[in-house]
């Protein structure tokens, strides 16, 4: 499938060749590249093999040390921070699961009730583009969890989506219905982590990319003066879906088939060389 979809592309760029159409030829080729770029890889989910199992309480269990861990760590926006994070992710025929821990010696946010807007504490956000669409988009298709230190969550679907507060079990009007999560504070004082637990939509296909990314929000105080920080290499924030990073959880870690792309640019070159 993919060396028929590289050989109609090539035929026609080989045919804006010959037409001696060399910008659209140009301006294709700068495409590809783009596309392929844009989404550098994050880490390799891992799917739980018969004995392992993930509990929903803030600890990390064993399972997640199969994953590969991806770093929050890029400076997106807002006050500086020297606040990081560290994420794994596995997944099972119902859930994914996530693991994130957070390095915040200052957690000074305090939420009034389990209902509230946790990204205005510390808190850990993540998206996930179940389609890996790789455009920015607006519409209701990728997942906004949100968890904060106390363990409050919140969640859109889409960013014009409406907001929903809490778990079912909080008792709220517009709970979030496919997500759970839980929060602990380190004894020791170094940070907190969170474990999220995100339902599979209907019909996903697990064998191909997710969009994924995670952001840290940092704050100096209740909702003053934030800082964000993202896992993205580029520093962009949750929203820019053309720019974030993905997951593959079928065990075998993407890579881009650039033979083609390379095979491209040596022709432009040469076209180049023989126009000098």
């Amino acid at each position: 499938r993919v060396v028929d979809k590289h050989a109609a592309l090539a035929a026609r760029l080989l045919r804006q060749m010959n037409a001696c159409d060399l910008h659209a030829f140009v301006d294709r080729l700068a495409h590809i590249i783009n596309r392929q770029g844009r989404h550098a890889g994050s880490g390799q989910g891992f799917h739980l093999d018969a004995g392992l199992s993930v509990r929903l309480d803030g600890a990390k269990d064993e399972a997640y040390d199969a994953a590969t861990p991806i770093a929050i760590a890029t400076h997106h926006g807002g006050a500086q921070s020297n606040v990081t994070g560290t994420s794994y992710v596995v997944y099972d025929s119902q859930y994914i699961w996530i693991f994130v821990e957070v390095n915040d010696t200052t957690l000074k946010t305090k939420a009034s009730d389990a209902l509230s807007a946790s990204y205005k504490e510390d808190s850990v956000e993540l998206l996930v583009d179940w389609g890996n669409e790789g455009v920015d988009i607006s519409n209701k298709s990728p997942y906004q969890c949100r968890l904060s230190h106390e363990g409050y969550i919140s969640a859109r679907l889409g960013q014009g989506g409406d907001s929903m507060f809490g778990a079912v079990e909080d008792g709220g009007t517009a709970p979030v219905t496919w997500l759970n999560g839980t929060a602990k504070v380190r004894a020791d004082g170094t940070g907190y982590d969170c474990e999220f637990r995100v339902a599979l939509p209907e019909g996903v296909d697990v064998n191909e990319r997710i969009g994924i990314n995670f952001m840290i929000n940092d704050w100096e105080d209740q909702g003053v003066n934030r800082a964000m920080i993202t896992s993205a290499a580029n520093g962009v924030g949750e929203w820019n879906v053309a720019e974030i990073g993905y997951m593959t959880f079928n065990g075998v870690p993407y890579t881009a088939d650039t033979t083609f792309i390379y095979v491209m640019i040596a022709l432009v070159a040469a076209l180049a060389i023989g126009g000098a």
